[in-house]
Formats: structure tokens, C-alpha cells, sequence
């Protein structure tokens, strides 16, 4: 058995193959064989999995050999041969479960404890006397047990995840990180709301930490719901300010190639610098400004060079753009063009008047580069081979899928949850860890 366990979207054709040389491939080998060689075989027997029978969002692979060794019993049954494929779940005394259970007496699994191998033994010879090809064998534990020792959500929650070890992991890591798929996902929830009265979306327990959840315990369940990270956090007076945080100035923005400041060096020549290291290329977002990825540059262990997008350029189709950006309430006096909308917006507000001309061209270019990413199409049946690896903050502006619909477009999608909003993330150490990590890893710096 060769296990590589990972969600869906983290598979690959690699990890697939690796895993069903020992089950699908191995099977097939012995049925046509046995086949050949064995003709009057008296019993053909298969070890499948639970996590066949039952699924597991981890371990796809691992299920799929799994129901080809069980499909390979099928249709020697069909043929009038010996086959029976049986769905262990999880098996005591040897093995990881039996590790396992050194530090934790009654372990739960999925919801199943360990069967005993003397009760295996029973169960597999009475299997062997029966004319079904698949069968199953598991210990469900009590459902009144399940809570057993989960004093705290800590407790629940770690035994859900399966960590027996607090100590084995970043207290800040999120649970997303830490492996957490979406049928874990439901279980902590069912379990929060059931035994301690906690009420979290699946977004939010994706971001939970173990240090968040050891405040949870000490602050208690109510004061913990009251500070839920929500993707409505940022009210609109925080929504303006973070997005005049990442303007920029007037002068800068016109300049389309910005170096920035990294921990492999300061202010240089961009053509020098990128002469003495690995250099980072950096397009900002929407609004185009080099300033926004200041913060990420400085822990950066690159030469950052920043492609700027100007606001120069005002293209076509600017009224429908703008009032999209800008919705006007009721409020504001009923204007025929766009262009005295948008003056009376930016010189109204005193925190804009002053450079109310370069905000308008701003806003114009953001509805450019929203539209564009709206309206682009990409071809499905191509789907991009390089490794991509997505940072997205735990707190979000709007809803969206947890990859953003990467895996619809790339072979192989890395996400990891930093803690913040889009900006905000730019200054976490976590961030520029991920990005830094690729440096030791030199194949991936030939392939990019």
C-alpha cells in the first residue's frame, strides 16, 4: 500500500499512478495469472478499504485502486470464478492505528474504532463462506462516545483533525492548512454546534487557528461568535481607506517599471539588480499601483520588480465602466454626463478633493482591468502545467470558490489561507514564507 493523500485539486496523474501500483495495477496482474495458471483457485481474496465503500475526501486515489480491485472481484464472480473484495475500516493492534493508539486508548476514525485482528479473522472466514464479491467490516463507534475528552473546542476540534499533538504544529496555522477537507469541515461544524453551541460558516472554521480556538475556550462561546471573522467585516469607510492605501502616488504611477525594496537589496538601478540574484516580477491588482505590494517586497528574498499599470490610458467605454465602480445614490443630484458624476463625487469628499482628477483616472482604469478580467475567456481544453501556488487571505471581500476556480485552469493548484484581507496580507511573514520557499527548491526555478 502507498498512500498519497491529498484533496482533488492537489492530485496529480504522478500520485495516481504511484498508488495504484500496488492495488489496481498489482490486482489486475494476479487476476490474469490466477486466470492462466490457477483454474480451479478455491478463493481469491481482496483487502479493500472504508474508504471505498464510504469515501474520503483525502484519499481519492487510495479509494479509486481501491474499486478497481473490487471491480476485478465482480467480474470474476461473473465469470464463475472465486473473488470477494472486503472494506476493512480501520484495523487495530499493527500498523499506524496501533501508533496511534500508544498515546490515545480509544481512538475514533472517521467515526469507526479499531477492529482487533482476532475479530478480523472471525469476520474474514465467515465473508469466505458467502457468495457476495464485496463486503464490509467496521466497528461504529458510539455516537455518545464520540464527545469522550472533548472538555474544550481544542479537544474537539483536534480529534477530528486527528492531531494527537498539539505541540507537532504552528498554533497559527489554519485549519485549511493543516489538512482539513470539506467532509472534515462539516464534521467540526456539526460538532461546534451540537457540544459547545458555536455557530461558524465553513469559511470561517477553514480559518480558524489553534490559537483562535485556545481563546475559545478561555473567552467562551459568546464572545468568540461576537468575533467571527466575516467576509461584511470591512464597512464602507474602511473599504475607502483601504483602497486609497493602494493608489499610490501621482507622480510614481506614471512610471512603468517601479524596483522595490526587498531583503536581497535596497533602491538600485532595476538593470544592475537584476543582474546579481533571482529576480521576482510583481503585477499589482486592479489598481494597478506598485505601493500595494510594498509590504510583501520587503520580506521578499528576491530583486522585486514591479510592472505598474499607469492610469493614463483611459481606453474606451468609460461611462458604462465608471457608473458600474460607482454606483450613485439617490442622494446625488441627477447629472447628464459622466464626467460631472465623477467630479461631483471626488471633489465632495474632502479626503479626495485635492487629487480628485487622478482618483477619477484611477477608477476609470480599475473598471478597465475588472472588465477585462470579466469578459476574458480561456480555452478549456488547455490547462497550465506549471505548478501554481494561490495565497488568499482568510478574509474576504466577496464569495468565491476556496481555489478561486484555479483548478478549472491549471493541472495542479497549491493554496494556502494567510490571515487578513487582500492587502493586509501583503505585510504577513506567512506570505512571503511561501513565496521564499521556492527559492530552495531549484526545480521549480528552472520551470518558471
Amino acid at each position: 500500500m502507498v498512500l498519497r493523500d491529498a484533496v482533488l485539486e492537489n492530485q496529480t496523474e504522478a500520485d495516481f499512478v504511484t498508488s495504484a501500483g500496488p492495488k489496481a495495477v498489482a490486482a489486475h496482474h494476479l487476476d490474469e495469472l490466477s486466470r492462466q495458471m490457477c483454474p480451479y483457485l478455491r478463493h481469491f481474496v481482496m483487502f479493500s478499504s472504508a474508504a471505498c465503500g464510504h469515501g474520503n475526501a483525502g484519499q481519492t486515489n487510495y479509494g479509486m485502486n481501491n474499486s478497481i480491485m473490487e471491480r476485478i472481484c465482480e467480474a470474476r464472480v461473473r465469470d464463475g470464478l472465486p473473488g470477494l473484495a472486503v472494506q476493512w475500516g480501520a484495523v487495530g493492534d499493527v500498523g499506524l492505528v496501533a501508533e496511534m493508539q500508544e498515546e490515545q486508548k480509544d481512538i475514533v476514525i472517521g467515526g469507526t474504532l479499531p477492529q482487533r485482528i482476532v475479530s478480523c479473522l472471525e469476520v474474514l472466514e465467515g465473508f469466505m463462506r458467502q457468495s457476495c464479491p464485496v463486503v464490509s467490516s467496521m466497528v461504529v463507534a458510539d455516537k455518545d462516545a464520540r464527545s469522550d475528552g472533548c472538555a474544550t473546542v481544542v479537544d474537539c476540534v483536534s480529534r477530528i483533525m486527528g492531531i494527537h499533538n498539539l505541540k507537532t504544529i504552528s498554533p497559527d496555522s489554519t485549519l485549511s492548512e493543516l489538512g482539513m477537507d470539506s467532509l472534515t469541515n462539516v464534521e467540526v461544524k456539526q460538532s461546534l454546534e451540537r457540544e459547545f453551541g458555536v455557530f461558524l460558516t465553513p469559511k470561517e472554521i477553514r480559518s480558524l487557528t489553534f490559537a483562535r480556538l485556545s481563546e475559545m475556550a478561555e473567552k467562551g462561546k459568546e464572545e468568540l461568535v461576537s468575533e467571527a471573522p466575516s467576509v461584511d467585516d470591512d464597512g464602507p469607510s474602511e473599504g475607502l481607506q483601504l483602497l486609497l492605501s493602494v493608489i499610490g502616488d501621482e507622480a510614481s504611477s506614471a512610471q512603468p517599471v517601479v524596483h522595490l525594496p526587498s531583503a536581497a537589496g535596497g533602491w538600485a538601478d532595476v538593470e544592475d539588480e537584476m543582474k546579481k540574484g533571482p529576480v521576482l516580477f510583481m503585477l499589482p491588482g486592479v489598481e494597478g499601483a506598485a505601493c500595494a505590494l510594498e509590504p510583501l517586497a520587503k520580506n521578499l528574498k528576491y530583486q522585486t520588480v514591479c510592472l505598474q499599470l499607469n492610469y493614463r490610458d483611459f481606453g474606451q467605454t468609460i461611462r458604462d465602466m465608471i457608473q458600474a465602480l460607482l454606483p450613485l445614490t439617490q442622494e446625488i443630484t441627477p447629472m447628464k454626463t459622466w464626467d460631472e458624476k465623477a467630479d461631483h463625487v471626488f471633489t465632495s469628499l474632502p479626503v479626495l478633493k485635492e487629487r480628485a482628477q487622478h482618483y477619477i483616472a484611477v477608477a476609470k482604469m480599475i473598471m478597465y482591468r475588472l472588465k477585462a478580467a470579466a469578459v476574458y475567456e480561456w480555452n478549456p481544453s488547455k490547462r497550465i502545467k506549471s505548478h501554481t501556488i494561490l495565497l488568499r487571505p482568510t478574509s474576504a471581500a466577496f464569495e468565491a470558490e476556496e481555489d478561486y476556480g484555479l483548478s478549472k485552469l491549471c493541472e495542479k493548484a497549491e493554496v494556502h489561507f494567510v490571515p487578513g484581507n487582500h492587502v493586509t496580507m501583503l505585510d504577513k511573514k506567512e506570505t512571503a514564507a511561501v513565496i521564499n520557499r521556492q527559492l530552495v527548491i531549484p526545480e521549480a526555478l528552472q520551470h518558471q
